[in-house]
């Protein structure tokens, strides 16, 4: 005969959470933390409970014996961890801080009696820690003694919080309680160019289809309908704001930019794919060909993940009261059971959190932008400063030569004692304004910000579009009376493949559309900068008869003509020769002025030539008379040659407005 057992199996509400944190964030706030259980019970999980209370449970207590001892050290373990040495007449303090050192420790008391019996007894209460906890164990091996003993025993058993401040009539309830869903995907597509110039279209592609053309100033309306045809779009949500250009820190560009939130549309949605020349694959970013200005691009940002959160910021707290978390898990099948946060926190302010969005690029020989974003906490406090750090090594030696440090006041008020002003949420500073930077020398920074109760963890600046290749395409010559004609090209390759024929005076637009026409091209960003004395573009002593330059930034290749580390073959040049005004005379090379790198670098070198300058602020356009116009404009912040001229053109009026010395 045989015995059949039968196991039914079934589906159970998901597991516990695997670890709870609570930490302050100020006197009224805390942020409540967590992992992911270890299985969802076979049902994906929809949302978390958070719940909080003030009333504890029991404190645990436990008593370490010690007997038959004359001399020596021991030590103590708690979950895993042990403590430094202690004496073996220890004092309650010793005890104390060396528990507290340990991560698992939280808070603790502690009483020594005795000697008694050539020995010692210490009462621990864990303060912070919460519920039953296992025994501490003690390492007697350096204890002297000829009968030496040591102990460690339970003298009060910790229990959990009942979570039932807020009960109402016989509903036992918490203190507090909040419901963590799942947040709406985010997405932004910016439209930008270096001057106010930007005109033409875009494509949208999302999970397979392509949208209609999208203008570049499409209305909120405009926006959300061409998004919403595409069947692979379900309702969204768009905010549109125009930008203003900014060449001081943080820099913006002209342009617009749509934010889209995805509102039927659960999970980590695939990025937004963008294209502006419909035979070309899309990408997170394009440039040129139907987006029409001066260096124009569209570009497509993750703002936020359509995912379920594993954190919460609970609010409205009493200042110096312990508070107690736990955390519930839900899927279809139930609620799972709350882990509570292994220690209690009381709500007190802080100093601030990091900064966000630290970021730094080139913007002279001797100078580097950096921008950055407030924090996301405050500390409870008002932030009355940012410090800037800056180092040739990441370890930021402020006693060193090569260190350098600026504080940035948040207030007017402070600004006659700082080095900087920021008044927004988002600020920047030039570095080497006072003291030039070390040009082809390597430099890290980071930023910290201040309350009134000290400076938080700093946040190391990353290298803006570090992980791009950037390769300058020069035509100079010396050659007196050279003459630039309709004849003057040159072409380029990469790879196998090569460009139509490139005018040596050609627009960075029509450079960049030579490039992409590649079919081994998907993306580049070009700027030219033009240094020639024939132009009148650049009357310094040193500048050349004939001098364009233009600076070709791979955003995106196709595998081949690139390595595995991302770095993009140097593209090849070739003269042609037509006759009149050819290129004979004249130097056409390719250099890589830097590499790609598969990462985002925390240091940059400023380059030892000088770069084109920024743009200046505020052009205007005016009507002197009819037969003139007047341009007039503000500071730039970088200058690459020692001035521009005031000159007339053909009746066109143009008026300097800087400074002589600038």
């Amino acid at each position: 005969m045989f015995n059949i057992v039968l196991f039914a199996v079934g589906y159970l509400a998901c597991f516990t959470q695997a670890d709870v944190k609570v930490v302050p964030v100020s006197s009224t706030q805390m942020n409540a933390s967590w992992t992911a259980p270890l299985s969802d019970g076979g049902s994906p999980i929809s949302k978390y409970l958070v719940e909080w209370d003030t009333k504890s449970g029991i404190q645990e207590q436990q008593t370490i014996t010690s007997s038959g001892v004359t001399g020596g050290k021991f030590s103590l373990t708690f979950r895993g961890q042990r403590t430094t040495d202690l004496g073996f007449e220890a004092s309650e303090l010793q005890v104390q801080k060396a528990l507290e050192a340990l991560p698992t420790a939280g808070a603790v008391t502690v009483s020594r009696s005795g000697p008694n019996q050539d020995g010692y007894s210490w009462v621990v209460t864990f303060a912070t820690n919460v519920g039953n906890l296992p025994l501490m164990t003690a390492r007697s091996a350096n204890l002297i003694g000829a009968n030496k003993g040591l102990t460690v025993s339970e003298l009060v058993k910790g229990t959990t919080p009942s979570f039932d401040q807020g009960t109402v009539g016989v509903n036992v309830l918490p203190l507090g309680s909040t419901t963590v869903t799942r947040l709406n995907e985010v997405q932004t597509i910016t439209v930008s160019t270096d001057a106010a110039d930007l005109s033409g279209s875009f494509l949208v592609e999302f999970m397979g289809e392509t949208s209609i053309s999208i203008p570049h100033d499409a209305t909120v309306e405009q926006m959300t309908t061409s998004l919403q045809g595409l069947s692979t779009i379900g309702t969204i949500s768009v905010t549109a704001k125009d930008l203003t250009q900014s060449t001081v820190p943080p820099l913006v560009r002209h342009g617009r930019s749509w934010t889209i939130t995805f509102l039927t549309q659960e999970g980590d949605l695939p990025s937004m794919l963008v294209k502006t020349t419909s035979n070309l694959i899309a990408m997170t970013s394009a440039n040129g060909g139907t987006l029409k200005g001066t260096t124009a691009s569209v570009a497509v940002k993750e703002v936020s993940k359509g995912d379920l959160p594993m954190h919460y910021v609970i609010d409205g707290l009493t200042k110096n009261t312990p508070y107690f978390v736990r955390v519930s898990a839900f899927s279809s099948r139930g609620w799972g059971k709350a882990q509570i946060a292994t220690f209690s926190a009381n709500a007190v302010n802080q100093a601030p959190s990091s900064p966000v969005e630290v970021s730094f690029s080139v913007a002279s020989s001797s100078k580097l932008f950096i921008s950055w974003a407030a924090p996301q906490f405050t500390g409870g406090d008002t932030i009355t400063k940012y410090l800037v750090q800056w180092d040739v090594d990441d370890g930021f030696g402020i006693a060193a030569d090569t260190a350098g440090v600026a504080s940035i006041s948040t207030s007017a008020a402070g600004a006659n004692t700082a080095d900087g002003l920021c008044l927004d949420s988002v600020c920047g500073y030039t570095i080497g304004s006072d003291d030039p930077l070390a040009s082809g020398t390597q430099y890290y920074v980071r930023v910290l910000a201040y309350n009134s109760i000290g400076y938080g963890p700093p946040t190391d600046a990353v290298v803006e579009g570090a992980h791009q290749s950037i390769q300058r395409v020069l035509v100079e010559s010396d050659t007196a009376g050279f003459v630039v004609g309709t004849n003057s090209k040159f072409k380029l390759g990469l790879g196998t493949e090569e460009t139509e024929e490139i005018l040596a005076y050609a627009s960075a637009a029509e450079v960049q559309e030579a490039i992409q026409a590649l079919s081994n091209v998907h993306v580049v960003d070009v700027t030219r900068t033009d240094q020639s004395k024939v132009t009148n573009m650049d009357l310094s002593a040193g500048a050349k008869v004939f001098q364009m330059e233009w600076a070709v930034t791979f955003i995106s290749v196709q595998e081949g003509v690139a390595s595995t580390d991302g770095v993009v073959m140097t593209m090849t040049p070739t003269k042609s020769v037509l006759g009149g005004g050819d290129l004979t005379a004249a130097t056409v090379r390719v250099d890589t002025l830097r590499e790609s790198s598969p990462g985002s670098p925390l240091w940059i070198t400023p380059p030892v030539a000088t770069r084109p300058a920024t743009g200046p602020n505020n052009v205007t356009l005016t009507i002197v008379s009819d037969t003139q116009l007047g341009v007039t404009c503000s500071h730039r912040l970088t200058t690459a040659v020692t001035r521009l001229p005031s000159t007339s053109l053909s009746g066109t009026l143009i008026t300097d407005s800087r400074a002589p010395s600038t």
